[in-house]
């Protein structure tokens, strides 16, 4: 676990940076390069894709041939990361002339820009350190061989890899806790604690929009209603700017698809917590209806201490709460389970000390605050 209190600040970097680099550093440390392009389908890997193209095949088996790196043979996309690696640092004035080596290194200097809006316009010899970093432990992990574990930075997660939690452990790291108590919502700061302020959040009376593929079948059937939805919905957006996407297996589960055990986990509850068997929680699903609209004008976005990311929003029912992780880019996010008022207490887990990161007022009419 990286305690952010121990992480030292390099000249002009603020707390939020400093933690993006160290957590950075773990990911890259335990599952190299490829973690700054993202998944399979995503643009950076795509473009990656077509530069490693201009790489000579013999090269790279020559590569996989070597005692070390045998692991790695076949691997293209693997072994496209090694000859880049060795190639920069063996010559470094390639860096700067125009080539394959230059495009593969301005393509992860793009990356690394993407991971912090203080780092879109910072000076390129900053971004050139960082990656020079990276680009050895890339090395090291890779003579280490895949990782088989989640990495200690709560950075990965067991239920998939297309998501990390860098962003919002830099968040929570940067939110100064607030040792004052608000004694109205209109007093609710960045920084206090969501115990401390829940309390004061306003009642709308909104009814729960309705779910119409939720409201009759057996719950295999729900479940499987809902994961076709999930593939096919469109993103939110939440009032602060940050995209979440609802198309997001999960690896855990009984179900016979992972886009299944995602649709079981917004749907169900676990009786026993030691295993990811979901079976129906009528109040989760009744509250379905309202995830959407929770995220798209919630009044309050809360970061918990282990990086998730909490929305809350009021309703005639009660307060309803959607749980998202980030995504491999800046303010995007991906659906991780809700929860309706009598599915969660003043106890949970979740937000034991989690910290308000924005609130605002009752309805969409009122601007972000």
């Amino acid at each position: 676990m990286i305690i952010a209190g121990n992480v030292e600040l390099r000249p002009g970097e603020t707390p939020h940076d400093a933690m993006i680099r160290v957590i950075g550093h773990e990911r890259v440390g335990h599952d190299g390069l490829q973690t700054l392009l993202g998944d399979k389908n995503s643009k950076a890997q795509k473009h990656w894709e077509g530069l490693t193209q201009r790489i000579k095949p013999e090269e790279l088996d020559a590569i996989g041939k070597e005692e070390g790196y045998r692991h790695l043979a076949g691997d293209r996309n693997a072994l496209a990361h090694e000859w880049f690696a060795r190639q920069a640092e063996k010559s470094p004035e390639m860096l700067k002339e125009p080539g394959l080596v230059r495009d593969m290194w301005e393509a992860f200097k793009g990356q690394l820009r993407k991971l912090s809006n203080n780092w879109k316009n910072t000076d390129e010899s900053h971004l050139d350190t960082h990656l020079h970093e990276l680009l050895r432990l890339s090395r090291k992990a890779a003579l280490k061989g895949p990782s088989t574990t989640n990495a200690t930075t709560g950075a990965f997660h067991p239920e998939g890899g297309l998501h990390t939690r860098q962003f919002s452990l830099a968040s929570y790291a940067a939110l100064r806790k607030r040792e004052d108590k608000p004694n109205s919502w209109q007093e609710v700061k960045p920084g206090h604690r969501w115990m401390s302020a829940k309390q004061y959040l306003p009642r709308t009376g909104d009814k729960v929009p309705g779910f119409a593929i939720l409201k009759r079948g057996t719950f295999p059937e729900q479940v499987d209603a809902l994961a076709n939805w999930l593939k096919m919905a469109d993103p939110v957006t939440d009032p602060w700017g940050m995209r979440v996407n609802f198309n997001h297996p999960q690896r855990e589960g009984t179900q016979p698809t992972e886009i299944r055990n995602r649709a079981a986990h917004l749907l169900g509850e676990n009786l026993d917590k030691k295993v990811e068997n979901r079976t129906k929680n009528p109040d989760k699903i009744a509250w379905f209806g309202a995830v959407r609209k929770t995220i798209q004008d919630a009044q309050a976005r809360v970061v918990g201490k282990e990086g998730q990311v909490m929305y809350f929003r009021s309703y005639k029912g009660g307060i309803h709460m959607v749980v998202v992780v980030d995504g491999q880019v800046k303010d995007q996010a991906h659906i991780i389970t809700q929860y309706a008022p009598t599915s969660f207490d003043g106890k949970n887990k979740l937000y034991e000390d989690a910290r308000i990161e924005f609130a605002r007022a009752a309805t969409s009419l009122d601007p972000p605050r």
